[in-house]
């Protein structure tokens, strides 16, 4: 003998997804009533792992969230793919929905319109699917909503007006189709504290209205066929705390108006098409631990004022056409970790300040004009892991105490064979061209 039982709404309508409308329970066993294949195999999985007998235990289903009265606030499910299923989900059943997590769940097609009806929902992830389209003016209705990410999908377009989206705090469109004339950047809430962009094909400038987003902590637009130069507006972004622009073909100087981003703790202005001198006022970005300027144009040195940035662990400024020596100043960064001058015309010694970075694990100068001696005092960097200062013009003999280095894996000097090269027991990667210097070649 079985009987039925009929569950609530929105019981009934998420679970529909894989049931139909009843399900069923047999005597001495368990079966649903005309369950698909994919709804039989997340049964015995033990996704829906309760008794129905109580139309309250679909709050304990994975995935689940209820609030005191039964109502399903939250819904993340396990992974599994909703696939089509998505637009065949009532989200009017869902009146008191507070946040929507289907990441990762293979959703294809269009966003469907009807995702509005969920007027109480704050954070709505559909991230790292397949939908493609636009973002539909529906989720205009969301007015609640704090966090939006539709990153990494297909999505070409934009109907959404986000001036309705008052309470939006984090906007996440990262890895999508976007190009400035289907998807203008147009009426973001002021209030915008986290704004990613990266990946999408804007080929523009980058939009006025960003500079007017004065909450901003977190802006990326790396990689976005950004072009023209950054305004000097960039100075009222004052709660920045991380800034990207990477991957573009911004061109101009960088404005010295970005030494008023004193919050910020991560910039990467790389790969793009900046001249004219660093501007020494970054010196002035004393918080930042990360600074990658690499792959640029860049006239002129490296300011003697970026010693003054001692939180740096992460210093790149490789591949841009700097000249003049190494300012002793470096050797106050001493919480640097990674120091990446390759691939410029940097010239005269190097400082013997630069062995107070006890901390550094990667110190890679190649590709210079640098001279002299190799300081044998570059032996206290007992943390070093790559010591890269091939192609240069060092003269002179290998300092021997390199070889106390024991933590080297990675050693480019140029020139003869050490002699203590036996000692460096984690060397996995030994280059000596290009220097002058000298000595004999052992055998080893």
């Amino acid at each position: 003998m079985a009987f039925c039982i009929r569950i609530s709404m929105e019981l009934l309508t998420w679970a529909s997804l894989f049931f139909y409308s009843t399900i069923c329970i047999g005597t001495g066993s368990t079966f649903v009533a005309g369950a698909t294949p994919e709804a039989l195999a997340l049964w015995k999985s033990g996704w829906w792992n309760a008794s129905i007998n109580n139309v309250a235990d679909h709050c304990s289903w994975p995935g689940i969230t209820c609030n005191g009265a039964g109502s399903i606030t939250e819904i993340s499910p396990p992974n599994f793919s909703v696939g089509e299923k998505f637009g065949k989900l009532d989200f009017s059943s869902f009146p008191n929905l507070v946040r929507l997590n289907l990441s990762h769940q293979g959703l294809y097609g269009s966003i469907p319109p009807q995702i509005g009806d969920l007027t109480r929902l704050e954070h709505l992830n559909l991230s790292n699917n397949v939908l493609t389209g636009t973002l539909p003016s529906s989720l205009g209705n969301l007015t609640q909503l704090r966090m939006l990410d539709v990153s990494f999908n297909y999505i070409n377009s934009i109907s959404l007006k986000f001036r309705s989206l008052k309470n939006l705090v984090s906007l996440n469109l990262t890895g999508n189709n976007l190009n400035a004339s289907t998807a203008p950047i147009i009426g973001l809430p002021t209030n915008l504290s986290h704004l990613e962009l990266a990946g999408n094909p804007f080929d523009c400038s980058i939009p006025l209205e960003i500079w007017n987003l004065k909450s901003l902590v977190a802006l990326d637009m790396s990689d976005c066929s950004l072009n023209g130069p950054i305004s000097s507006n960039i100075s009222h972004l004052t709660n920045l705390v991380s800034l990207s622009l990477a991957n573009n073909q911004i061109n101009g100087s960088i404005p010295s108006e970005m030494g008023n981003l004193k919050n910020l703790v991560s910039l990467d202005l790389s790969v793009n098409l900046f001249v004219g001198l660093i501007p020494s006022r970054l010196g002035q970005l004393t918080s930042l631990t990360f600074l990658d300027l690499s792959s640029n144009s860049f006239s002129g040195s490296i300011p003697p004022e970026f010693g003054e940035l001692t939180n740096l662990t992460n210093l790149r400024i490789s591949g841009c056409r700097l000249v003049g020596p190494l300012p002793p100043t470096l050797g106050q960064l001493t919480n640097l970790r990674y120091l990446f001058l390759y691939d410029n015309q940097i010239n005269g010694s190097i400082p013997s300040e630069l062995t107070n970075l006890k901390n550094l694990i990667d110190l890679d100068l190649v590709q210079n004009s640098l001279g002299g001696t190799i300081p044998s005092s570059l032996s206290l960097l007992s943390n070093l892991r790559i010591l890269d200062l091939g192609t240069n013009s060092f003269e002179g003999s290998i300092p021997p105490n390199i070889g106390n280095l024991s933590n080297l894996e990675v050693l480019s000097l140029g020139g003869q064979i050490p002699p203590f090269l036996g000692l460096l027991s984690n060397l996995s990667n030994l280059d000596l061209n290009s220097n002058n210097l000298d000595g004999s070649i052992l055998k080893i």
